[in-house]
C-alpha cells in the first residue's frame, strides 16, 4: 500500500491512525460506514466491499 499512495510506512500508518477512511474515494465513504455497521450488528454476513 505504501508503494501505490507513494508514501512511508510511518505517514500510512499516522493517516490511518487518523481516520480508517481517509483514503476512500468521498463518494464512497457512506456506504462504507453502511457495510461496516450493518456487518458488526450482523456478523453472520459475509463482509466484501470493493474499493477503486
Amino acid at each position: 500500500m505504501c508503494r501505490l499512495l507513494r508514501i512511508s510506512r510511518e505517514d500510512l500508518i499516522a493517516n490511518l491512525d487518523k481516520s480508517m477512511f481517509g483514503f476512500v474515494h468521498p463518494d464512497d465513504i457512506g456506504r462504507m460506514a453502511y457495510f461496516g455497521k450493518n456487518f458488526a450488528a450482523h456478523t453472520d454476513e459475509k463482509y466484501d466491499v470493493f474499493f477503486r
